[in-house]
């Protein structure tokens, strides 16, 4: 803090100085004949009475005379021959003027048509404006130093706060965050930082426990895998078809389940660049939701689309989201899964309903995360691998939208995906 203090401290005064020292040669550039006339008027009475005083008396006893009188002034007096007068002051006293010398600090008159000039001065300075000119400087010192403190201190504060939040941060503390004053000048920053670090102790925790479920959702079809390739080895001919059969689907399954990785890792990349064209929601709700449709379970699908507004989104990204919610909801289902889509108050929204369990209050959070099944079954018949639900929220939150779950009129769950109606009108083609 010290040496910012300084540096911000220094700067302020050196400009502080150098607007004074160019204020006074500019003031006393324009003013310096104005304040010489001045001097003339003020001295010239003064010399009056000298210049008489000497013409009174002999020449060859001025200097006697001038010294007993500069016992009755308050400055020097003297007698100088105009031959050591500097030449500019000089033609002014030939001119039968008052030289003046410096700031008023010492003045010439020439005495009559003599080759001599009386001299006042140097009457110097006062003491009470040199003590007054001290004090300016000192209070001025002294202000810059208290306005840099007050505002260094708050901002250096934030800096080590930021820093040490950094140097956590870095040393494998994800949760540290920077506590700064939200009237701090480095407020934006830390809101960003802590926005920055938020996002990758959420990134880290997530692909932690991806890697932890990928773990255990491959482990479950190599087992299968090794424990059919024993089998096959001293089974019979019979025996042995149906082991490489189940190993067959074990493969497909490790397959599917690569597939399924792969894409919710693209799905989990940053904002891809949207084709948001204008769709007649109703036309495109039967034709998602007729493609959706799974023919192994026997699921009775119900369609209602309450609007005939145009929406805007991509199509084929939505149709991949609401055809995930389409196949957890069949999947969840006992007879019966209802669609309805709406426009409300400027938002696109489509209701996913089945007649199932439902999802528990504490479980609909969660259910978004990968590999997240609330049966907690990982059998091959389970029907998905907990995937499909985050892949859906991703591409409703590029759209600047949301999924909510909540409890459906049917008694199952409800799944609601909600955009707004004029989403990006401007980057249309």
């Amino acid at each position: 803090m010290g040496k910012l203090f300084l540096r911000l401290y220094f700067l302020i005064v050196a400009i502080v100085v150098a607007a004074l020292v160019i204020g006074d040669v500019v003031t006393f550039a324009l003013s310096k004949q104005e304040l010489d006339n001045d001097y003339r008027r003020l001295a010239k009475g003064t010399f009056y009475l000298l210049v008489r005083e000497l013409q009174q008396v002999p020449r060859d006893t001025w200097p006697e005379h001038i010294q007993s009188l500069n016992q009755k002034f308050g400055y020097p007096l003297s007698v100088t021959p105009l031959a050591e007068v500097k030449l500019d002051e000089r033609a002014q006293l030939m001119a039968g003027e008052i030289a003046v010398i410096g700031d008023g600090d010492i003045f010439y008159q020439r005495v009559g048509d003599t080759g001599f000039a009386v001299t006042m001065g140097p009457i110097g300075t006062p003491w009470v404006y040199r003590t007054a000119q001290f004090a300016i400087l000192v209070f001025l010192a002294s202000g810059i130093a208290l306005a840099v403190w007050f505002w260094v201190r708050p901002l250096w504060r934030s800096v080590v706060e930021l820093e040490h939040a950094a140097k956590s941060f870095g040393e494998g503390t994800l949760s540290a965050r920077a506590a700064v004053s939200k009237t701090s000048a480095l407020a934006l920053l830390a809101q960003r930082f802590n926005a920055m670090a938020e996002r990758i102790e959420r990134l880290i925790d997530s692909h932690k426990e991806l890697t932890h479920a990928v773990a255990h959702e491959l482990r479950t079809p190599i087992a299968r895998l090794r424990f059919g390739m024993e089998m096959s080895q001293t089974a019979v001919a019979a025996e042995r078809a149906r082991y490489l059969n189940s190993m067959e689907r074990d493969v497909v399954e490790l397959d599917t389940l690569i597939a399924e990785l792969l894409d919710y890792a693209r799905f989990d990349r940053d904002t891809p660049a949207l084709d948001l064209r204008a769709y007649a929601l109703a036309t495109w709700l039967h034709r998602t939701v007729d493609d959706a449709r799974l023919p192994t379970l026997a699921i009775a699908f119900r369609c209602d689309a309450r609007t005939t507004t145009n929406a805007f989104f991509d199509d084929r990204l939505m149709a991949r989201a609401l055809g995930n919610i389409l196949r957890n909801a069949a999947r969840y289902a006992r007879a019966e899964v209802y669609v309805v889509a709406e426009i409300v108050e400027g938002a696109c929204i489509i209701h996913v309903d089945d007649d199932g369990p439902g999802v528990p209050v504490s479980e609909r959070e969660r259910i978004f995360e990968p590999f997240v099944r609330l049966d907690g079954s990982r059998g091959r018949d389970s029907g998905g691998y907990g995937l499909g639900l985050g892949i859906a929220q991703r591409i409703v939150h590029w759209h600047h939208g949301n999924i909510e779950v909540g409890d459906s009129p049917m008694g199952g769950a409800r799944f609601s995906l909600r955009w707004p109606e004029n989403l990006d009108r401007a980057s249309l083609p």
